[in-house]
């Protein structure tokens, strides 16, 4: 795996500097970690209000009220080829849209506190490991990142006094899928149930080339998001430019005959366009706004189900939702209250013009009458 090419990432962040890291992430809706001494949570940026953070997470808000008001907390989040951090607090729980949001207050600088020689990425699947100073004391704990050169570790359990830094530790390291090593490492660090640890004596070459054959997927994601940043931000911030108004109808589904009968059931001044049901190409799509979203659902079982419900979530919330469900398949009615729709249709060719009024109807009632055309006075 080859070294971090800017060794200057860990000089820490400080001022305004931090409010500008904090928005290109939430432009991204990077991934988070929200971490306690002793616990972490996923977490993801929604948005930055002044020095204050909002990140949407899973927890309840009893759990953050009674836990983790009371505990120090840190974010966690990849930058450059790395994971920086900084302390944050809690400052209110809200439920929005059925989303769980914690607000916090951005932390006044960022930093990282484990630098190695060679570049760190989160670990691609679940890994674990399990560690001994002595042969008897055991300690079991989680891997939060990991390099060919070191890991750092998050303790699942109180740390017992036997681990001391700089002490030689027995290290069972376990991925699943992937590579089970059994090595030796020095304790190079412990803070709270946190442990730093490197390779000692380094890994031998053909551990160390399982090792890069199981992170290497995940370093050239982590090293494409860096490199195309620039494109990302440039993305997010096109987004925020003022829009044209909502005009025509989209579609999202891939099925021929189905386009082909909504195109003869619309007029001309509401044009079709087509994305296929993935959260990329409609979020694509809907940068040009449609008065009406058609989302084609085939199936609706719980897998099919949970991912339309992340498509809706996509869409504005002001722009009509019609979803056409299948005859026969089941389930798809049921999804018009959890998405909010605006109509339920199980579709079939024989419906193509009470379709095209359906849709029509839902673009005067939200959008208001079409404008008259030039030169001309409606009645």
């Amino acid at each position: 795996m080859p070294p971090s090419p800017d060794p200057g990432d860990n000089t820490p962040i400080k001022g305004e500097a931090v409010f500008e890291v904090l928005d290109e992430l939430c432009d991204r809706r990077a991934s988070f970690q929200l971490a306690t001494p002793y616990l972490s949570f996923p977490a993801h940026a929604l948005g930055r209000q002044g020095k204050e953070l909002r990140l949407r997470v899973t927890f309840t808000e009893d759990f953050a009220k009674r836990t983790l008001a009371k505990q120090a907390l840190r974010i966690r989040f990849p930058w450059g080829l790395g994971m920086m951090g900084g302390p944050v607090s809690l400052l209110g729980y809200e439920i929005e849209d059925g989303k769980r949001i914690v607000r916090v207050a951005a932390p006044g600088q960022i930093g990282d506190e484990d630098r190695r020689g060679l570049s760190r990425v989160e670990p691609p699947t679940p890994c674990s490991a399990t560690l001994s100073p002595d042969g008897e004391t055991l300690l079991l704990a989680r891997v939060e990142d990991i390099s060919l050169s070191g890991v750092k570790l998050l303790a699942l359990e109180p740390v017992s006094a036997a681990f001391i830094p700089n002490r030689l530790l027995q290290v069972g390291l376990t991925m699943d899928p992937g590579p089970r090593l059994d090595v030796q490492a020095r304790l190079v660090h412990l803070e709270g149930q946190t442990l730093r640890i490197c390779f000692q004596p380094p890994l031998e070459a053909d551990k160390q080339e399982e090792l890069e054959a199981y992170l290497l997927p995940e370093f050239e994601r982590a090293a494409y998001r860096w490199e195309n940043r620039a494109k990302l931000r440039a993305a997010a911030e096109s987004r925020r430019k003022p829009r044209a108004a909502p005009e025509g109808v989209l579609l999202v589904g891939q099925d021929p005959q189905l386009e082909a009968e909504v195109r003869k059931a619309l007029p001309e001044e509401l044009p079709l366009r087509q994305c296929s049901a993935a959260l990329a190409p409609l979020r694509e799509a809907l940068d040009l706004a449609p008065k009406v979203v058609l989302l084609h659902v085939p199936a609706a079982g719980i897998h099919e189900r949970r991912r339309f419900k992340t498509l809706a979530e996509a869409i504005p919330a002001a722009t009509p939702l019609v979803i056409l469900g299948t005859p026969g398949a089941g389930g798809g009615r049921e999804l018009v209250g959890e998405l909010k729709a605006a109509a339920y249709l199980d579709w079939n060719p024989a419906q193509t013009l009470f379709l095209g009024r359906l849709i029509q109807g839902l673009v005067r009632k939200h959008w208001g009458p079409a404008p008259s055309p030039e030169g001309t006075d409606r009645p």
